[in-house]
């Protein structure tokens, strides 16, 4: 596994991992298994005739927000919510260097629990969330990695501020936190945990209601709404993305900033992986029917394929 790490919207800083084999693996099976759709959504950088302006895709996250309120509205909170997820906050253009977004955040009211190992901010008001919209070149970012880390900041906006102290928190934890440097180094003092147990399980739950509603889809893998899994995605690197890493896909939006489908190249192999062959299809040919028909030619399988899916199946 390689890995890109960056900033995130407290100067943290995270994983997220891509295997060096970029081209994903499809296998092709005629036993009665699971499907597994490899239609999806990877996109190509817009050309710059088709690079999108901020305020459409701020007007996007607005939209984003307003459909995740309303699913949220029609269920029962989780106990970790310390507020409802709420539209009272405007969303901007992240413009600070390095930063791929960022929440701004009134705290006050601090109270120590029981222990006196954790400090609460029993009031804090969100002031506003931005995100970065464009690369270093001046790029606009892919849709699925914006909504990513919008997705992720409105978790913060959710979450009660805490302190630890230093001694009782992880010290992997500590390392996402580099703009505290120097902190955290007498096991007795307390520092700020920006990224607890609380805001992974309100990253989670607003991921599942994404995924429901086709908004965005954390890449296929095992455990993928973990709180190990989600670290990866505390930062992302966008230049991780030009070097072939998937961030998700969404149904919704793929297109919705001028994206490009990007053709498909897949490595088909049977189940018992004895053959491989590479596959590459434009957008527009793409179809199970067509897979499974080249895969029977190019593997000369002797019986008429069914089923694909994924190397994770």
């Amino acid at each position: 596994l390689m890995e890109a790490q960056a900033k995130h919207e407290d100067g943290s800083t995270g994983y997220l991992s891509h295997h060096e084999q970029t081209v994903p693996e499809a296998l092709v099976r005629s036993d009665p298994e699971e499907l597994g759709d490899i239609k999806g959504s990877r996109l190509a950088a817009a050309p710059p005739q088709l690079e999108q302006n901020a305020p459409h895709a701020l007007q996007l996250l607005r939209r984003v927000r307003e459909q995740l309120v309303d699913a949220l509205a029609g269920q029962a909170p989780l106990d970790t919510f310390a507020v409802p997820l709420s539209c009272d906050f405007p969303i901007k253009e992240c413009t600070r260097q390095g930063f791929h977004g960022f929440c701004d955040i009134q705290k006050s009211n601090w109270q120590d629990d029981h222990t006196g190992d954790v400090r609460r901010a029993m009031t804090f008001t969100v002031r506003s969330v931005s995100v970065q919209l464009s690369d270093e070149r001046g790029q606009p970012l892919p849709v699925e990695l914006l909504l990513a880390t919008f997705i992720h900041e409105l978790a913060h906006t959710m979450t009660r501020p805490e302190m630890r102290r230093a001694g009782a928190v992880d010290s992997a934890v500590l390392k996402l936190q580099p703009q505290a440097a120097g902190l955290g180094a007498q096991p007795h003092e307390l520092v700020p945990v920006h990224h607890s147990g609380d805001f992974y399980a309100n990253f989670s739950a607003l991921l599942r209601v994404a995924e429901r509603l086709g908004i965005y889809s954390l890449p296929a893998g095992p455990n993928k709404f973990a709180p190990k899994s989600l670290m990866r995605f505390d930062s992302i690197d966008p230049a991780a993305m030009r070097a072939g890493l998937s961030v998700g896909k969404s149904e919704l939006y793929a297109t919705a900033l001028g994206a490009v489908a990007r053709r498909l190249r897949v490595l088909l192999t049977d189940s018992q992986r004895a053959k491989q062959k590479l596959l590459e299809l434009e957008a527009a040919e793409v179809s199970l029917s067509r897979v499974l028909k080249e895969a029977k030619q190019r593997l000369n399988l002797r019986k008429k394929p069914t089923k694909v899916c994924d190397v994770a199946g």
